[in-house]
């Protein structure tokens, strides 16, 4: 329903949409040629005030969830087709940033509760409505890319993983997201269907409580890495092809679809006696942690077990309370651990470096307890400030590097869980974001 500026291709490089180009001034500004010629749904011109009052919104109103990955920023019209975006301090992730900043018309921006029970923008897609977890929406008949294919899609939450599985295999869906192992083992060999991997920036972690007096030490939380086998767990309870295909054992605190990424020379193998020692060392005896479960991920029941397991065998006791899915995603943080998705939908590493900074981190991570972290700070503030792709390179890495070694979560897998999709369905592709927003290139036969 919604346009951006840029937005993310296939092959995860950024491209224009709402605007035709970029040109950086200087570390501190770059102008933006807007697209001329388009037309929000309810019938208003598409203008530089648009993008200022969205810009402005985000960038400066911290209540909001997208200002998590934005800088402070002051946006200037130069004309009603170009804009200068002036940040206080260099924005390294700024086009990455915008690429997942919606562009609304500026009567919604002033007056956010237009929002509610409607949304306008500028996309392919138009809102019908919203009944009962089922979306509707239509073609965009004055799309200023055309109008789409498929007239008319319909976005339905279905909470039951077999339900998702017969609606696809009966034909009453053509698209199930988030499928878990036993469903692509499902369709993998029928002609009727096939997969595409999901969300490429982010993964599946176990995350710490830091305000747990063994888990703050960082010998700790590296015994715990060393003492479960992250590869052979997945292969065993996902399935070899299924990893092979759809998952990849962490390297990096960054996820390995990230801009940057790069796989780090040190290496956490499984290594129960190096995770003994560590133990000893850390001087922490008797570790008895908490640990939340849930059915949110595929198997997370499974995998849960399976790791307080593994720590077993090291010496740590864990405890598992298995939570409704509901409960789950509000107390979670009550808990030492838990097996949870970790990551961005804009790509750019600052977004999971931010997750380690800042109120965000306390709150998810009890972070700020732990005073070592604040040494990290230093270092995500400076690689957010290289503009210059190659020094940047240093910067990530630098970050990436310490982190890893602190080990503020245990990463498990990249990516997973890949979108099922009917043969009916062609030219079906996703970007690697938690969208679809190139569904709007597909067809349906």
């Amino acid at each position: 329903m919604q346009d951006r500026l840029f937005e993310f291709d296939k092959n995860g490089r950024v491209v224009p949409r709402l605007a035709t180009g970029m040109r950086q001034v200087n570390p501190l500004t770059v102008e933006v040629a807007l697209r001329d010629g388009v037309t929000f749904h309810n019938g208003e011109n598409f203008t530089a005030e648009d993008v200022k009052l969205a810009i402005d919104r985000v960038s400066r109103n911290e209540k909001l969830a997208l200002n998590s990955l934005w800088a402070s920023a002051e946006t200037k019209i130069l004309s009603t087709n170009r804009v200068r975006i002036k940040t206080d301090a260099p924005f390294a992730p700024l086009i990455n940033t915008l690429a997942v900043t919606s562009i609304p018309p500026g009567s919604f921006t002033k007056d956010p509760s237009k929002f509610e029970g409607n949304d306008v923008g500028a996309g392919p897609y138009k809102f019908v409505e919203y009944r009962r977890n089922r979306v509707v929406l239509e073609a965009n008949a004055k799309y200023w890319d055309g109008k789409p294919p498929i007239d008319r899609i319909v976005l339905e939450y279905v909470s039951d993983a077999d339900a998702r599985l017969n609606a696809l295999l009966a034909g009453e869906a053509h698209i199930v997201r988030d499928a878990a192992p036993e469903q692509w083992k499902a369709t993998k060999d029928k002609k009727d269907f096939y997969a595409v991997p999901g969300w490429k920036h982010g993964g599946l972690v176990v995350l710490y409580q830091h305000n747990d007096k063994a888990i703050a030490q960082k010998a700790v939380r590296q015994a715990m890495i060393h003492a479960v086998d992250r590869e052979t767990m997945m292969k065993q309870l996902w399935g070899d092809e299924y990893v092979a295909r759809f998952a990849k054992v962490s390297d990096s605190i960054l996820p390995s679809g990230t801009a940057f990424y790069q796989p780090l020379s040190k290496q956490f193998r499984f290594d129960p006696e190096t995770a003994k020692r560590l133990l000893e060392s850390s001087g922490v005896a008797d570790v008895k942690l908490t640990f939340a479960s849930a059915t949110l991920a595929p198997v997370q029941s499974e995998i849960s077990q399976r790791i307080v397991e593994y720590l077993s065998d090291v010496g740590i006791e864990a405890e598992i309370t298995t939570l409704e899915v509901g409960k789950y995603r509000t107390d979670y943080a009550k808990y030492d651990l838990d097996v949870n998705g970790l990551g961005t939908f804009n790509g750019d590493p600052d977004a999971i470096f931010k997750l380690y900074t800042g109120p965000l981190s306390q709150a998810v991570l009890h972070l700020q307890d732990n005073p070592e972290s604040k040494d990290f700070v230093r270092l995500q503030d400076a690689q957010r400030k290289v503009v210059d792709a190659r020094e940047r390179q240093v910067a990530v890495t630098a970050a990436a590097e310490w982190l890893w070694d602190f080990q503020p979560i245990m990463p498990l897998t990249d990516a997973a869980l890949p979108r099922l999709v009917s043969s009916r369905v062609k030219n079906f592709s996703s970007n690697g974001t938690l969208g679809d927003p190139l569904l709007r290139k597909a067809t349906l036969n």
